[in-house]
């Protein structure tokens, strides 16, 4: 249907999928195709064919497709989800309207005008072949009509007979955009359902879904004509939407639902809401699992779903043209059914794909040149007007870089961000002085340091190679890209100020690039220090594959990692707007444009104490999330990689436990299983699901009872003195 095929390229990039439930808690739907909406489309229009084939089927088959026609009600609930999310952060005025109007008739009326065009045509030929028998051809006042939408409310007949719906979905996002400006007008900022403007939302849209459900029984409303029959196909979507998008509480939603749907059953059966309201209930279950971007990916389904639209448009034509065809040759009617239901897909299939490629799909990129005015949410404006990008190319197309041979000895420029780590800096230089490497360069750039930092850098005095600058900053991202814009090294290291090189790190990793010269980033294994320097822990980092890095069975250690200056030449530098993931994304954006080697050695020591900031689980949990959505490599990388990469949002969860409860972690593993398959690990969803809560419930039991005993010996020894 058009505006549930409106999202067909998403034009405009809208924030990414992440669980909100809250009103308030802004939910960011990722740029790009929705793949578990695409493939909804493809059901419900494989469902509607299946429903026009109904004739040529019988017994409980016939029966069966017959109940086709609800994929219609799936149409209009997902283009109320759509056209809920393209305005959510938009600002309804009159231009707005008619920009958005404008876009979407170059985007969609295209396809729908060459149908018309074609359909009349074939019946002046059927008429000038067979002229005893012609067909009624519609006049120059019914096509007018068709072509504004308005043949149902003229009373002219559809000259395809699934025009109808059309006809409804365009009066329904006419009235909700009309209706969403008048509510937007009550609200503070001109923008959000906030106070009086959320409460208007909620009575004139609920309103109109209690008509709806009185159309029938009281109004006696004509159906197929009135958008009115509809809107609680359309607003289901719309909740659906509110509720991810944080606009309104979940809670809400799943009330209205509930009772939309008791109302639908018991008091006026209604199977078309019912369907509608699943359809809203399976999408928001989705979108709460994070798996709306990649959900259902199978790609055929998927193209199917891009090109729905130009299939709900001729299918119905193709079929008729079909059957007339067998009736005028005489075939049997025993066998026009194996005929007929192949064929008619089979054409349709190729006729949509053609109708598509030549048509939709470029008015689809034309319409992007109209942009409509959107609004900023302000709470998220103020946010983002205090971040800056320092250098990342985040919408560059993930192109290999070429690799520059280098001189035997090549200049290393290892940076080192610090900012109060005056009792650590210390072992961090003496360990990269220590490498017996030249020629070296070390670029400390201190954040003004308040402790003995600065002592320390002064008592290494004019040592050949060491560069220091200790200035106020925002940070470490700005620090580190400070230094990459000034090194001057063919190969750059970044390392912790608290972090150590092992003996011979940086000459093994020249060596390594000297003899690959392809590989453009190598890292090894860290060994795990506490803040005196004794070895916590020596485990091997998992071998290389970018699956690998996305499921966390590898990761890339700062400080065990180098890479060729090319690649921050093509790339740029740290991204400010995940300042407590900015190395993974800077790894992962070199990933995609380079090879790889992971060093089976330590290369570094580690060090674990109370003021690092791996302490912070929830922000870095945060900025992983959204370094994911937002990369535009991942959005053009292979479906399973994809997959890998929203799967691995989860698993991180369950190395940084913001929530510290495994319970939090099992779900974190199941979520991760659901969007992919491979990355399924039983063994710790038993543990963290059943193993761990049971020693944990057993350790508060054992300690219980200890103090129970220990205050029982007391009381008894206060007796006997």
């Amino acid at each position: 249907m058009q505006l549930a095929n409106d999202a067909a390229a998403q034009p405009e990039p809208a924030p990414s999928l992440r669980p909100a439930g809250r009103a308030g808690e802004t939910l960011q739907i990722a740029a790009g195709r929705m793949a578990f909406i695409d493939s909804m489309r493809a059901l419900a229009a494989l469902a509607v064919f299946a429903f026009h084939i109904r004739p040529f089927v019988d017994g409980f088959a016939g029966q069966f497709v017959g109940r086709g026609w609800l994929g219609v009600q799936v149409f209009f609930a997902i283009s109320g989800f759509v056209i809920a999310l393209s305005v959510a952060e938009s600002r309804i005025s009159p231009a707005y309207v008619v920009r958005f109007i404008l876009r979407r008739s170059i985007r969609l009326d295209p396809p729908y005008w060459c149908v018309i065009a074609v359909t009349v045509c074939l019946l002046i030929a059927s008429n000038a072949v067979r002229s005893d028998r012609p067909l009624p051809l519609p006049g120059p006042a019914a096509i007018g009509a068709h072509l504004l939408y308005l043949q149902d409310l003229l009373g002219y007949g559809d000259i395809v007979d699934i025009f109808w719906s059309l006809c409804i979905e365009f009066q329904f996002y006419l009235v909700f955009i009309v209706l969403l400006g008048f509510v937007q007008a009550l609200s503070a900022d001109g923008c959000s359902l906030r106070g009086k403007a959320g409460f208007a939302a909620i009575v004139l849209f609920s309103g109109l879904g209690i008509a709806s459900f009185l159309s029938g029984p009281i109004f006696k409303l004509p159906p197929k004509i009135y958008f009115l029959t509809y809107w609680n196909e359309f607003f289901v979507g719309v909740l659906c939407a509110w509720a991810l998008h944080g606009r309104i509480r979940a809670g809400w939603c799943a009330s209205y639902f509930a009772v939309a749907a008791a109302a639908a059953a018991f008091v006026h059966w209604n199977l078309e809401v019912l369907t509608a309201i699943a359809t809203a209930i399976v999408i928001f279950s989705f979108g709460k699992l994070g798996t709306l971007q990649h959900g259902l990916a199978w790609r055929p389904l998927t193209m199917l779903g891009r090109m729905s639209y130009s299939f709900y448009l001729v299918h119905t034509l193709v079929l008729s043209r079909l059957t007339r065809i067998l009736e005028r040759s005489g075939a049997s009617s025993d066998i026009k059914p194996y005929i007929i239901i192949p064929a008619g897909f089979a054409i349709s299939l190729a006729v949509a794909g053609l109708l598509y490629w030549l048509v939709e799909r470029p008015c689809v990129r034309l319409s992007k040149r109209f942009k409509s005015p959107r609004g900023v949410d302000p709470l998220m404006d103020k946010q983002l007007s205090t971040v800056s990008i320092q250098g990342p190319q985040e919408f560059a197309r993930a192109e290999r870089v070429e690799l520059r041979p280098f001189p035997d000895r090549p200049l290393v420029t290892v940076i080192v961000p610090s900012y109060n780590q005056g009792k650590f800096i210390r072992k961090t230089l003496e360990s990269i002085f220590d490498q017996n490497y030249e020629p070296l360069e070390v670029l400390v750039i201190d954040g003004a340091s308040r402790d003995e930092t600065l002592d320390v850098l002064k008592s290494f005095g004019a040592r050949p190679g060491l560069k220091w600058v200790s200035e106020p900053d925002r940070g470490v991202v700005e620090a580190v890209n400070k230094g990459l814009a000034a090194a001057q090294g063919d190969i750059l290291a970044i390392q912790s100020s608290d972090d150590c090189y092992t003996t011979g790190a940086i000459a093994r990793a020249v060596r390594e690039f000297a003899e690959n010269p392809r590989v453009g980033l190598i890292y090894g294994d860290t060994v795990k220090i506490d803040e005196h320097g004794n070895d916590l822990s020596r485990q091997r980092i998992g071998a290389y594959s970018l699956e690998n890095l996305f499921l966390l069975k590898t990761w890339i250690p700062q400080p065990s990692a180098f890479f060729r200056r090319e690649l921050f030449d093509a790339i740029g530098g740290w991204n400010e707007r995940i300042p407590y993931a900015p190395d993974t994304d800077f790894w992962i954006r070199m990933a995609f444009r380079t090879e790889v080697r992971k060093l089976d050695e330590y290369l570094s020591q580690r060090r674990v104490h109370d003021a690092q900031r791996d302490v912070h689980a929830a922000r870095i949990v945060r900025d992983y999330d959204l370094m994911i959505e937002q990369s535009a490599d991942i959005r053009q990388a292979a479906g399973h990689l994809q997959q890998a990469a929203h799967a691995g949002k989860h698993l991180l969860r369950v190395r940084y436990n913001p929530h510290n409860s495994d319970w939090y972690a099992a779900w974190a593993l199941i979520r991760a299983a659901w969007i992919y398959p491979r990355s399924l690990r039983w063994k710790d969803i038993v543990r963290y699901s059943c193993i761990q809560p049971v020693r944990r419930c057993g350790s508060r039991v054992k300690r219980s009872l200890r103090k129970m005993l220990a205050g029982g010996r007391v009381k008894a020894e206060t007796l006997g003195s």
